[in-house]
């Protein structure tokens, strides 16, 4: 076990990275807290890096630590430094360090009444997100404004002529955090549909302070609410600076082109959806669908179709697999297995059900109709079969034939 600024051996790190990025989701979360306990910033970079993407979509409750919390507002944008330009809309994770040492140390006595607020906060605690967030990011925002360089920038490995600007940037988007956040929520829950005006409440004036923060700004909205995708091509078409305009449209053609690189790669499905726990890979796999939707709406450039084709494909392949795997590991075999089915377990295989009917239901348009309806005709044989041997109640089939088959199957069922 970990312990607290315990020292591990190079090799053992190496070890260590090797057996995480194979293990399952529930022993990265423990893993996960061991690292947490350590205090050790150094061994948390070592050991997560390799399985960032799969935190992002398992999200296992972590510390609400003052470091965390100041750059949650970039989570989606945050990039190795081996792959970041200094014209991307996107955060090296290096700078990260110096910045946060900066931050930190400008804030003075208020970094230990925000430490305080966040004592015994985990992650998870959305309204401590939002109240210690909203007085984080617009100290630090002002803080990134003003200052006139990064202390020890040359341990991020970058350039020292892009510290100025990343930072700047950084202020842009820390000045709309909250609000960004906040409509993140409202789309998330259902309480408030996206609209224009919100959009255009985290847009206006950004290209003014500073045109990568605006191209941060754009990418964080396409990434994380691909259905207001068409409000930021209207602002970016409609924006009244003209010498602004010019710098919009790149920014929105770069953080598109971006995207697209990104969903082309060979594994870019692997860990959101064909690793991913079921819900998390059906949320994922209808954001995508929408935002290549939204992609294809406005194309200007004749090459975009077929690579939309291929992306669209190799998202189809990955979500039949996932479905097929949770079909047969996660809902089939726990119905061949238990007898008889606990009241419990009942309830997670009707989720199981649910979650995989939101991946179909998401996935189906982008191929394999016949694949889904075979697969779905497995599961409700094996339901069948359990209700048969006495594993399954009555209103259990009745229940979960619902989920699998529709409402007129389980009303046949039940009237038979």
């Amino acid at each position: 076990m970990l312990g607290s600024n315990q020292h591990i051996s190079p090799a053992t790190l190496k070890g260590l990275r090797r057996e995480l990025v194979m293990v399952e989701d529930a022993k990265i979360r423990r893993i996960t807290t061991l690292v947490e306990a350590s205090g050790d910033p150094a061994v948390n970079q070592a050991l997560l890096d390799p399985v960032r993407t799969r935190l992002r979509q398992i999200q296992p409750p972590r510390p609400l630590r003052l470091t965390r919390l100041l750059f949650m507002p970039f989570n989606p944008i945050i990039v190795p430094a081996k792959s970041w330009r200094s014209d991307s809309p996107a955060v090296p994770r290096t700078a990260l360090l110096p910045i946060d040492r900066l931050v930190e140390t400008m804030l003075g006595e208020d970094a230990a009444a925000i430490r305080a607020q966040l004592t015994g906060r985990d992650t998870e605690d959305v309204q401590a997100v939002a109240d210690v967030g909203a007085v984080l990011w617009r100290k630090a925002a002002e803080i990134a404004g003003q200052a006139e360089g990064v202390p020890r920038w040359s341990e991020s490995g970058l350039p020292v002529s892009v510290s100025l600007p990343i930072l700047r940037a950084m202020a842009v988007v820390w000045r709309r955090a909250l609000q960004l956040r906040t409509l993140l929520r409202d789309e998330e829950i259902g309480a408030l549909k996206t609209d224009e005006r919100a959009v255009n409440a985290i847009l206006a004036d950004a290209p003014m302070e500073s045109s990568l923060g605006a191209a941060m700004l754009i990418h964080l909205v396409l990434l994380q609410l691909p259905s207001a995708a068409r409000y930021v091509r209207l602002f970016v078409r409609t924006y009244g600076d003209s010498s602004a305009l010019a710098l919009l449209q790149r920014a929105l053609k770069r953080s598109i082109d971006d995207t697209v690189a990104d969903l082309e790669r060979a594994d870019a499905f692997k860990d959101p959806v064909t690793n991913a726990a079921l819900d998390h890979a059906g949320d994922h796999v209808r954001t995508l669908t929408t935002l290549l939707a939204q992609i294809e709406a406005d194309i200007g450039d004749s090459s975009m179709p077929p690579r939309l084709k291929l992306i669209r494909d190799s998202l189809g392949k990955a979500c039949r697999a996932r479905f097929s795997m949770g079909m047969t590991q996660e809902l089939i075999a726990p119905l061949d297995a238990a007898n008889p089915i606990a009241d419990g377990q009942q309830a997670q295989i009707e989720a199981t059900a649910r979650d995989l009917r939101t991946i179909e239901a998401a996935a189906r348009p982008l191929g394999g109709g016949r694949d889904y309806d075979g697969m779905l005709e497995a599961g409700a044989r094996a339901v069948a079969a359990a209700a048969q041997r006495g594993a399954l109640s009555r209103i259990g089939q009745i229940r979960l034939t619902e989920i699998l088959c529709g409402p007129e199957a389980a009303l046949t069922l039940y009237r038979s």
